[in-house]
């Protein structure tokens, strides 16, 4: 069951950034390269994951986030939409808000925040 889970939370993560890829988002610069590794943190330490697709001229965002233990095992997964117009870094100011939220709301300690905003 417990794997399930992490691979339906891992296809939907995959279907946000197709989604975010094929519309006519804003994206902060420089962009990640596609091939990028996923680097765990130290040991015994968490690593939040988190991002935002803005669809100018929609009214929400869409943000999710990843929370990773040492191993690169997924402690939680998910995405959310937040209504409003932002700019770039007030759309990942505003999905990195809400990945603490949501983190801290289950229990977890944060130590490493990670993100593509600039």
């Amino acid at each position: 069951m417990e794997y399930d889970l992490v691979d339906f939370c891992k296809s939907y993560l995959e279907e946000f950034h197709l989604f975010s890829s094929q519309l006519a988002c804003v994206s902060s610069l420089p962009t990640r390269p596609h091939n990028a590794h996923w680097l765990p943190p130290i040991h015994e330490q968490l690593k939040l994951n988190s991002d935002v697709a803005i669809r100018n001229g929609s009214g929400f965002v869409g943000a999710c986030g990843v929370l990773r233990d040492d191993s690169g095992i997924v402690l939680l997964s998910w995405a959310v939409k937040i209504r409003g117009t932002f700019s770039v870094i007030h759309g990942e100011l505003m999905a990195l808000h809400e990945c603490l939220r949501i983190a801290l709301e289950k229990g977890f300690f944060v130590f490493i925040i990670e993100t593509d905003a600039t």
